[in-house]
Parts: structure tokens; C-alpha cells; sequence
């Protein structure tokens, strides 16, 4: 069946790229759709089988997962010209409403639950899925309308809809499809967005005139224009509307450097400035306040901030880390400037007031391990902060920058758990953090379960945070591990260097030697398991290929497994954010590096531990297909055809259903299950 599959599937391919779509090449596509169908329900009633045995444990978790959600549940609020708006999540649903301060209670906006009705066609063939997702609407600066960014076929294509707010509905669409970033004008009647390319990635920027907005300079009719088109359809870009409200920040990632035009908001003629002064082989980072235009750039080697007066770009740099630090982004307000500082794996927060450069200050945490981000609702002398660790979920707090002082009491930290930072050399010598966690009560040394987890791509910091999912496994005596492979961003700019290209193998011989170390620390023989998402599945999938006897068991979550083809074939969605990460297509060298360690190339005839990967039908970062041939190569081999497993989820993508907890709960499932086993066989032997 999967040989036919690719058949139908190589033809299908075919036709899509000559754009001709006839009846019969329709019906050729709702019959490749209806196999994958049919083995996707096959495989997935497999997995069901094999878990039956874990529903009651299902329930569980499924509770104790929804109990912590709710402790760090809050809605996201936010201003627009003096009128607040608030969202809150009703699984992979959100609600908008505002505040009407005449009558002191929330009005609603929009519901997203009412809006999946609507039907959607891909190549001529109806989709009928349940799959949809709503973004954060984007308010107009007159709070009139709402932009709606609504996914139906994938998380990563969005059709964009205008909805007046007043009247409650939707009064028009933009024509093409988008990949979510939307920017109003001033006057609230046109806003840009980034047009989605005919197979994904971002293509142009494009203009749109609400119907009844006609300027003179806009004639009737004359609703959409192509204002910028991307250099290739390798390029990356992006929009965002700068701090002072003034400018659309328009930023082209070129693979050569990072190359960034404006458009001044109040114009009602859509038209680029250019932005002078910035060198095109840097990766710059760039904002407008008042007082001028901020960036960060490595132009001058490291990442450093900073400031010129105007668009002529005479640039002054005005903050330079300790060699030790990380720049990784800023934030600016009408009085203050906020950096965003990696340093030794943990981010910090400084500041300084713009009247008192020279007094560098440092936000105070309770924590030694934590995330902090800067949400909107920032103003005066406040930052707003989300902030979480292991012990402190998801908060929303307030921090005074002049007193220097919390605004926000902090939820009493949780005592029931342990955390470790620790540094552990591997075969080159290179120490590689580890960030590791535990339940109090435990004495791990003495012996216990070990899941190791890790990312390594793109320069992410994999940073801790409150466990809503794996606490679930620490409450069962697991110890959770973090491994920061090289690869990843928490020690700067070289950390990332040195696991990307053709140093990648870094990452997963440090992700092999550390749960090496961590399975002798704890007594974790037959009891180390793995998981990892997305690029972490790629992580977790090259280390099992290296190392198969190391684990008992692996959990593959959306994984990344096709590097090899990807590449090869030059898709779009393996824009210059991915060459400068992976390889160049076209290079022969890259390509025969990456042949090297990609699973989808390096299966052996050999047995591997048992295998859950979970996919989502609506995935265009990883497709499901990936899932599908890497199972087929495992279980080409005997021994792997009976602990190879692979379920698809029908309605997600590739962030899941509902935060991921629908897919933990499974991956937890298959873990407590093999873990019994195993220790049920120690007890016996």
C-alpha cells in the first residue's frame, strides 16, 4: 500500500506544480487523499489498541494536566488608543471582548467558535475538516474594526477578514492568503499584510483599502496593490508596526544579511523608505520610538544595540554585552529601554532610563531558572512581564522600573520540586548545560526513571518552564532533563554556530554522551527514554540512530526527519532561515553532510527501541508524510514492526489541538506503559 501511495502521491505532486487541474487529475486527488486517509485511520486505531490499557491513566493525566492549566490561566489584555481588550482560551478557541468603561463590563468582539464554518477548497478539492485556527486579532488604531487572521488548512496559512466591530460582522477579505502578520494604517482604513507563496513561505507585501475607505490618491476599486516582492521565495518576511506607531517595519531576510525598508503609516500612499546606514551582510533587528530608530545588529561582529537620530543612519552603538552575554532583543518605551541579555543559559532583563544612559539596571527574579517575555501593556514607568519556571506557572506581573520595584505579589513558589543546573563534558571536551528536575521527596541518585528532552536548532533557548505536562511524570518519580545541546541559543551567537551546518553533529553527540552521563547518575539502565518536537524530533531520532540501545523508549512529536529531502528539492518552505541553519541546496557538500545524519537516510538494519511518533494531518512545517516514510524504513526490519508507532492527529497542526496537552497525554501514556514493563522485567531477571 505505501508503494501505491507514493505513486499517486509523486503524480499528484506533478499535476500541483504544472497548475493544471482537471476533473479527472480532481478525482486522482480526492483518491490519494482518500488512501492516506485510510492508513492514517489504520495506523492511529494501532496506536489505540496498544494504549487500551492506559485509559484510566489517560483520565489522570488528562485531569492533573487540566488543573495546572488552570492555575496559570489568565487573560491576555491589552490597550488600543485608550480602550482595553482582553482574550481568553476555551481550548484551541479564543474570545475577544472589550471594556466598555461607561457601563464597567466586558463587551464581546468576536468568538472564534462561531466562525468555523465557514467551508475552504485546496486545488479544487472541498476540505471538510474541523481544523481551524484563530490569531490574535489585530484592532485598528479608530477601534472600528478587527483584522481576523483564520487558518483552515494549515497553522501557517491564513485568510484574512475585516470585521467591524460595531456592527458584529465580517465586511470584507483580503484576496490572497497570508502568513498572519497584519499592520494597520494610521487612518484605520487600509492595513498591509504578508501574501503567503503559492507553496508557502512569504512572497510580497501587500496593501488593502477597506471597502468605503476610497481616497483620492486611491481610486474606487482600487482595494489591493502589490507594494514589495520578495527578493526569492527563499526569502523571509516580515512586518510589524514600529513602538511610536509611526512606521511599518518591513524586514527581508535575504540569507546574505538582513535587509529592513519602512513605510510611514500616515501616508495614505502605500510607498518603501529605505533605511540608511545598515550593513546588508548583518543580521539587524530594528524599532522606531520617539527619540529615533533602535537595532540590534552584529554588524561590527557581536550583537550590540543601536540608535540614530533619523533615516539617514548615522548609527551610535549604545550598549555592547560582557563577551559572556547574548543580546537577543530590546523593547522601547517613551522614557525607558529594555534589553533582553542570554548570559550562561539564562536570560536577564536590563534597563536604563533614556535621560541616565549610563545606569544600567537588571530586573530581579525569585528564581535562578526561569522564561520572562515582554507581552504588550507596557507604558510610563511599568513593565508588564509573563513570566514562569518549574516552580512558578504562567503570571502576567508588573514591575516599577524608577522605584525599581515588583508592582505584582508573586504566587507562593511550589517547595515539591528540586531543580539542578548542572554542566556536563562531552567527547570533545565542550561542557553542555543541563537544566534537571525532580520531586522533592525523590532520591534520584538511588535510582529512577530518566526522560531526557532537548531542541538544538535555529539558536532557541530551551528554556524551563512550569511543568503543566511533564509534572505529571515527576509525580510518578521521573527525573526530567533538558539537555542544551550545542545548536541551541543559551550561550550566545558561537553556541548556535557551533551545532548548525556542517557542525550539526554536535547536537546529537551531545545529546547522546549527556543522557549517557545522566542514565550512570540515576540508574536509569532500561529505564532512559527520549522525546523530543519538531527539530527536537529530529534530535531525539539522529540519537537513536546513533545510539539505539541507550533508550527504552522514543517519543517523536511532529518530527523534522526529511532534512535530506527537503533540501534536495528546493521547497519553499526551506526558506534562508533554514539554508543558513542546515545546508544550501545545490551544494553538493551540504547536501552529502546532511545525508549523513538525516533518519530519513541513516536507518540501519538494526533494531531500535520502541518508537511513538505523533503527526498532525495539517502540518506544513513537518508533514505527516515525513512520519509515514520514516515508519515504513523502521519497520522494514522485523524486529521494529510490532514497537514502531504513528499516530496522526485529524485537526491539528503543527502546534497541536489544544497546547499540546492532547499530545502529551498520549506520549505520557506510552512512556508509563513501557516503564512498567521494564520494570516489571528488572524485577523478574
Amino acid at each position: 500500500m505505501r508503494i501505491v501511495l507514493f505513486a499517486i502521491v509523486c503524480c499528484v505532486v506533478g499535476l500541483g506544480v504544472s497548475g493544471a487541474f482537471s476533473p479527472d487529475d480532481q478525482a486522482l486527488l480526492q483518491s490519494a487523499a482518500s488512501l492516506v486517509a485510510a492508513q492514517q485511520r489504520e495506523e492511529n486505531q494501532r496506536v489505540e489498541r496498544y494504549l487500551a490499557s492506559e485509559k484510566q491513566l489517560g483520565r489522570q493525566l488528562a485531569a492533573e494536566m487540566h488543573a495546572r492549566r488552570q492555575q496559570g490561566q489568565r487573560p491576555e489584555t491589552w490597550t488600543v488608543n485608550g480602550i482595553e481588550y482582553r482574550k481568553q482560551r476555551h481550548g484551541r478557541h479564543i474570545t475577544i471582548e472589550r471594556f466598555d468603561a461607561s457601563h464597567k463590563h466586558w463587551l464581546p468582539v468576536i468568538d472564534s467558535r462561531t466562525r468555523t464554518g465557514t467551508g475552504e477548497q485546496q486545488n479544487g478539492v472541498s476540505l471538510t475538516t474541523s481544523f481551524y485556527v484563530m490569531r490574535t486579532p489585530v484592532i485598528s488604531p479608530d477601534n472600528r474594526y478587527a483584522l481576523l487572521p483564520e487558518a483552515f488548512v494549515d497553522d501557517d496559512l491564513y485568510r484574512v477578514s475585516v470585521w467591524d466591530i460595531e456592527a458584529g460582522r465580517q465586511i470584507d477579505q483580503a484576496s490572497h492568503q497570508s502568513v498572519g502578520e497584519l499592520v494597520w494604517a494610521g487612518d484605520s482604513r487600509s492595513f498591509y499584510y504578508i501574501q503567503a507563496g503559492q507553496n508557502g513561505g512569504a512572497s510580497a507585501l501587500i496593501w488593502h483599502q477597506v471597502p468605503g475607505a476610497e481616497t483620492t490618491s486611491q481610486p474606487v476599486g482600487a482595494t489591493e496593490r502589490q507594494v514589495y516582492q520578495a527578493v526569492s521565495h527563499a526569502s523571509g518576511l516580515s512586518i510589524a508596526a514600529a513602538s511610536s506607531g509611526r512606521y511599518l517595519i518591513l524586514t527581508e531576510d535575504t540569507g546574505a544579511g538582513t535587509d529592513v525598508k519602512l513605510i510611514d503609516l500616515s501616508s495614505a500612499t502605500p510607498f518603501l523608505l529605505t533605511l540608511d546606514g545598515l550593513k546588508p551582510q548583518a543580521d539587524n533587528l530594528v524599532d522606531h520610538a520617539a527619540d529615533g530608530f533602535y537595532m540590534r545588529s552584529n554588524q561590527d561582529g557581536r550583537f550590540a544595540l543601536y540608535l540614530a537620530q533619523d533615516r539617514r543612519g548615522y548609527w551610535k552603538k549604545i550598549y555592547t554585552p560582557d563577551a559572556s552575554a547574548h543580546v537577543e532583543g530590546f523593547q522601547v518605551l517613551r522614557d525607558w529601554v529594555i534589553l533582553r541579555i542570554q548570559e550562561q543559559g539564562v536570560s536577564a532583563l536590563r534597563y536604563w532610563h533614556k535621560g541616565d544612559r549610563q545606569r544600567v539596571r537588571q530586573v530581579p527574579f525569585p528564581d535562578h531558572r526561569y522564561k520572562v517575555w515582554m507581552p504588550t501593556g507596557s507604558s510610563g514607568n511599568v513593565l508588564v512581564l509573563g513570566y514562569t519556571s518549574p516552580t512558578v506557572p504562567p503570571v502576567r506581573v508588573s514591575f516599577d522600573m524608577a522605584r525599581e520595584q515588583w508592582l505584582t505579589d508573586w504566587p507562593k513558589e511550589q517547595q515539591a520540586y528540586q531543580t539542578r543546573y548542572l554542566h556536563i563534558p562531552v567527547r570533545d571536551g565542550v561542557k553542555i548545560p543541563v537544566t534537571l528536575i525532580w520531586r522533592t521527596s525523590d532520591t534520584p541518585e538511588a535510582g529512577a526513571p530518566l526522560l531526557v528532552t532537548g531542541y538544538g536548532a535555529y539558536g532557541f533557548s530551551l528554556s524551563p518552564v512550569y511543568g503543566t505536562s511533564y509534572k505529571s511524570l515527576l509525580d510518578r518519580g521521573f527525573v526530567y532533563a533538558m539537555i542544551h545541546v550545542r545548536g541551541g541559543g543559551e550561550l550566545g551567537e558561537e553556541w548556535h554556530a557551533q551545532g548548525r551546518g556542517r557542525n550539526k553533529k554536535n547536537s546529537f553527540n551531545d545529546f547522546v554522551d549527556v543522557t549517557r552521563h545522566l542514565q550512570r547518575r540515576f540508574h536509569a539502565y532500561d529505564r532512559t527514554y527520549a522525546m523530543g518536537e519538531s527539530a527536537g524530533g529530529l534530535l531525539v531520532a539522529a540519537s537513536m540512530i546513533q545510539a539505539p540501545s541507550l533508550y527504552s523508549g522514543v517519543i517523536l512529536q511532529v518530527p523534522f526527519l526529511d532534512v535530506s529531502g527537503v533540501m534536495a528539492q528546493d521547497q519553499p518552505r526551506f526558506g534562508e532561515l533554514e539554508r543558513a541553519e542546515w545546508g544550501r541546496p545545490g551544494n553538493s557538500d551540504d547536501l552529502a553532510y546532511i545525508d549523513s545524519y538525516s533518519p530519513s537516510r541513516t536507518v540501519a538494519s538494526t533494531c531500535y527501541p520502541p518508537i511513538l511518533m505523533i503527526a498532525a494531518a495539517h502540518d506544513a512545517r513537518t508533514p505527516s508524510r515525513e512520519a509515514r516514510d520514516f515508519l515504513g524504513q523502521l519497520r522494514n526490519n522485523k524486529c521494529n514492526e510490532n514497537s514502531t508507532f504513528l499516530f496522526t492527529e485529524p485537526d491539528a497542526g503543527h502546534a497541536g489541538s489544544v497546547d499540546r496537552v492532547a499530545r502529551n497525554i498520549m506520549s505520557y501514556q506510552f512512556i508509563l506503559k513501557l516503564d512498567r514493563m521494564n520494570r516489571r522485567q528488572q524485577v523478574q531477571e
